[in-house]
């Protein structure tokens, strides 16, 4: 549901487990996992494809490469660029992790 969501322009996560399981579909890391390898994650928190193997990532994420730029101009597109950077989905573009506080 939470991946349908995104996709239809919805800004807002319902609940913060369902912000936790958009970001580990999207290979973002959320919680501590045990040790990330050197090298395992990109800036925007995105893990790679072999690391997310070797820490048992919780949920399959598809995603070889950091879907954070598909991501930022699907919404930027369907928000005409207005108003989504205080969002759930903006703190994910601007790689700004949330606590459970915000929901």
């Amino acid at each position: 549901m939470w991946c349908l969501e995104m996709f239809s322009g919805s800004l807002y996560f319902s609940s913060f487990e369902d912000y936790k399981n958009f970001r580990w579909f999207s290979g973002l890391l959320t919680d501590d996992l045990g040790e990330i390898p050197d090298g395992g994650v990109t800036n925007e928190g995105f893990v790679k494809f072999n690391t997310r193997l070797q820490l048992q990532w919780p949920i399959n994420s598809p995603f070889l490469e950091n879907p954070i730029p598909f991501f930022a101009a699907l919404v930027h597109i369907r928000t005409k660029g207005n108003g989504y950077q205080q969002s759930h989905v903006g703190s994910i573009i601007k790689a700004m992790p949330l606590s459970a506080e915000r929901f």
